[in-house]
């Protein structure tokens, strides 16, 4: 299928409902732009569109709150869009921090330096990822509550640089802290984050 004929079908999308979006992803599929394994997980993740498309709908559904379940979805991704992942969700986190210790940087340190090595993965990066990580976990010993998870959260994501399952404990700790700090519960950004894995999960790879 032709670049011009993806095009078109995904203005269709844009204006039509699922039936468009399913025939959109299916192109994609069909041009090795999403890769079927993908599918798969968003399918088992629940979004009903990558249902129409995937192959294996007897497989048990990943549910998003149990840790196993968000470390194999995390694993169909690549580990820089699991970095990026976590990182964008440490906004909501890091304010339960800010709003009980506006002068302690360090949560939000850990969270910028592994911004950092995102953007040039070297070794000195690396070395300052590990130091934020640590000086965060300084920081959640002297917390409490919403507080303790944010700081806590700062240090595992740091950690996601170098193990992929630490990003399904972050996902967690970033929930409650900004759950509890906020409006809404952690369940409720729990299902943000499902949200943000199953668009990551279908996003077209960059051709080059």
């Amino acid at each position: 299928m032709s670049d011009r004929e993806i095009r078109l079908l995904e203005r269709r999308a844009k204006e039509g409902g699922q039936t468009e979006a399913t025939a959109l992803l299916r192109a994609r599929v069909r041009a090795g732009l999403v890769p079927q394994e993908r599918v798969d997980l968003a399918a088992r993740l629940g979004d009903p569109v990558a249902r129409e498309c995937c192959t294996s709908s007897d497989r048990a559904r990943l549910d998003w709150s149990k840790h196993e379940d968000r470390v194999e979805a995390f694993r169909g991704l690549d580990h820089s869009v699991v970095v990026g992942l976590v990182c964008d969700w440490a906004d909501g986190a890091l304010c339960a921090w800010k709003a009980v210790h506006p002068d302690d940087s360090r949560p939000r340190l850990a969270v910028e330096a592994t911004r950092a090595w995102l953007l040039n993965p070297s070794i000195n990066a690396m070395d300052t990822v590990r130091t934020a990580s640590k000086a965060a976990a300084l920081a959640a010993k002297d917390a409490k509550g919403p507080a303790w998870s944010a700081a806590w959260a700062a240090r595992a994501v740091a950690r996601v640089v170098r193990n992929v399952s630490g990003a399904a404990v972050w996902a967690v700790w970033a929930a409650r802290a900004a759950g509890n700090a906020g409006a809404v519960g952690a369940g409720a950004v729990l299902e943000h984050q499902r949200l943000d894995v199953i668009r990551a999960l279908l996003t077209p790879e960059d051709p080059t």
